[in-house]
């Protein structure tokens, strides 16, 4: 297929590289798939104080930097001079700023035509913002630079609709990209395995943030009651609190911190059976998380039921769609595994199913953000 004579330059706080969010990477991908010039700004490190986990503080909040200014003044000002150096080879283009504070600052530095890509919510009731009047002052200050720009990409609807009254703005021009990947061979194969054979051992695979918020702590408490046939795996950053339990543990726990390249996530996850996806924290950007959790895509598209232990919204979606068991405890832990095992083929053929429909990044980005960014070129 013909790539389209148009630029697209992608402003982001996160690299780009192998190691990247698989959300972004695949992105990227399609992107260069589609369009003959793709240019990428990595922010190195200005912003990223106020997206980041300081893993090594407290597991229960996220923690703002608010003598930002001061402290990545220089590594501002490099990332200041990327925005201001883009060249784009074509007449037709268009920047794509990820989360409202890159969003700003290219907005101030570039005269291109701007579309935020709505990533993570910080709203009131967040931990991240409740305690930054500076962030609110700033970002609310700025919400007409937000409702001139050229559009909105965000999760879906309930997002939207918490970032406009967030914000005090009106988007009339958006589309929705839940957190998705692109489809692959391994998980094809995979999936089709899960869907057909019958097993007598299950591994639970936790990904990601192994920490109390994210409910590692109950997963370890349910795992000491469950039958033998369960094993548990963590696979990603373990908080220091949970290095000590896991230690302590009555039976034995697999861990792996590897970092793994992102087109190898299926790979690892691939042997594993039941997926358990945890958020403890009670703030609006995590209570609608139904299409914005990285780890629970990853699980569906393998084939994977889940174990959800999150807000009401997201229990009640994974027992409705029957791709898994919810619970609200230690002890509602090992009851949704075993109300897995029973249903275990119905559930993985669910899975992967609403997998191919809702978050398969490849064709919803063939459907609708292809077009959503051609109109506005």
């Amino acid at each position: 297929m013909e790539k389209i004579k148009a630029s697209i330059a992608v402003i982001s706080y996160q690299n780009a590289d192998e190691y990247a969010h698989p959300f972004l990477m695949n992105f990227m991908k399609n992107l260069n798939d589609n369009f003959d010039e793709v240019i990428f700004v990595y922010d190195c490190g200005a912003f990223k104080s106020f997206y980041a986990f300081e893993r090594h503080a407290s597991d229960t909040r996220i923690r703002l930097y608010v003598n930002y200014y001061v402290k990545y003044k220089k590594t501002l000002a490099l990332f200041i001079g990327k925005l201001r150096e883009i060249k784009f080879s074509n007449e037709k283009k268009i920047i794509i700023a990820i989360d409202d504070f890159l969003y700003y600052f290219t907005r101030k530095y570039r005269e291109e035509k701007i579309i935020l890509w709505s990533w993570d919510l910080f709203s009131e009731d967040n931990n991240f913002t409740s305690s930054a009047g500076f962030y609110n002052a700033f970002v609310k200050k700025n919400k007409n630079s937000i409702e001139s720009s050229s559009g909105i990409i965000i999760h879906d609807s309930d997002r939207l609709n918490l970032f406009q009254r967030y914000f005090d703005v009106k988007m009339s021009n958006y589309v929705f990209l839940p957190e998705s990947r692109n489809d692959c061979e391994t998980s094809r194969i995979v999936s089709e395995k899960k869907t057909t054979t019958k097993k007598e051992e299950f591994t639970i695979v936790q990904s990601g943030y192994i920490c109390s918020i994210r409910g590692s702590e109950e997963l370890l408490d349910a795992y000491n009651s469950m039958a033998s046939c369960f094993k548990v795996f963590l696979r990603g950053y373990v908080s220091p609190d949970m290095r000590d339990k896991i230690h302590i543990s009555k039976r034995e726990v697999r861990v792996s911190e590897n970092i793994i390249p992102a087109d190898k996530i299926s790979e690892t996850l691939g042997a594993c059976d039941i997926g358990f996806v945890g958020y403890k924290e009670k703030d609006q950007n995590h209570r609608y998380i139904i299409h914005a959790s990285g780890q629970f895509v990853e699980y569906i598209k393998l084939g994977m039921p889940v174990i959800s232990f999150a807000s009401d919204i997201f229990n009640d979606f994974v027992d409705r769609q029957r791709i898994g068991a919810s619970a609200e405890s230690a002890d509602g832990i090992a009851r949704a595994a075993e109300i897995i095992v029973r249903n275990y083929n119905e559930y993985s053929k669910n899975a992967r199913k609403l997998y191919e429909n809702s978050y398969r990044q490849n064709s919803i980005f063939n459907e609708r953000i292809l077009d959503f960014i051609s109109r506005e070129l």
